[in-house]
């Protein structure tokens, strides 16, 4: 894959990312569980966020296309894949790196998705750990660490994404601000994607900070 065109892709899908969660900024407390163990980037949690809501997908488990190859599955007519980037070394001498991506869809974009749902059975479950996730437990981390309107909205949606319960703390853009986001996203989406990854470090924080451990 040309470096170039691979640099290209990761970076245009990126910034339409970043605006699909713009426009669907109150949507991301409806987000569903996600059946990964996010071992990955903010900007992937991004693309996953967003390509859920410009979807209104119901379902979270994603498979790639070997997956989908290897069960002879078919994806349904006009179907866009969420772009899954990443970084890898190019020069071993320099540890100069390029974008590169692999490319995943969500069960409802195929035709065979009662068969694919047989199939995940069979896969180990990923343990979810528990966390305090209490509405007043949450306010008090945003009070503390200053969070803003954007900030605990985006921190819910990859709470949600993460944990599958149901958070909804009443968080919501107004028309004329949401106008405002929509606007930062097409002029400068590099702000949107800064607060995003910065967002997501504060979700990690929280979840380490929190867990219930069991006795």
């Amino acid at each position: 894959m040309d470096n170039k065109t691979a640099r290209d892709v990761v970076l245009k899908t990126r910034n339409d990312a970043i605006l699909t969660i713009a426009y669907n900024i109150n949507k991301m407390v409806f987000l569903p569980k996600v059946e990964d163990d996010f071992n990955f980037r903010a900007d992937n949690k991004l693309r996953l966020i967003a390509h859920i809501l410009r979807n209104e997908f119901k379902s979270g488990h994603y498979v790639d296309e070997k997956f989908i190859e290897e069960n002879k599955l078919t994806l349904k007519k006009e179907q866009y894949p969420m772009i899954f980037e990443y970084l890898r070394e190019t020069d071993e001498e320099t540890g100069s790196k390029s974008y590169r991506y692999f490319k995943k869809y969500n069960i409802e974009q195929l035709n065979e998705k009662d068969k694919v749902e047989e199939l995940l059975k069979d896969k180990e479950e990923i343990k979810r750990k528990k966390y305090n996730l209490r509405k007043v437990n949450l306010e008090e981390f945003f009070n503390e660490n200053k969070l803003d309107l954007l900030n605990k909205i985006l921190f819910i949606g990859i709470l949600r994404i993460i944990t599958g319960k149901d958070i909804n703390l009443g968080y919501k853009y107004e028309k004329e601000e949401r106008e405002l986001i929509i606007n930062i996203a097409q002029e400068k989406p590099e702000i949107i994607r800064k607060m995003f990854i910065e967002t997501d470090i504060f979700v990690n924080r929280y979840l380490y900070e929190n867990e219930l451990k069991e006795e």
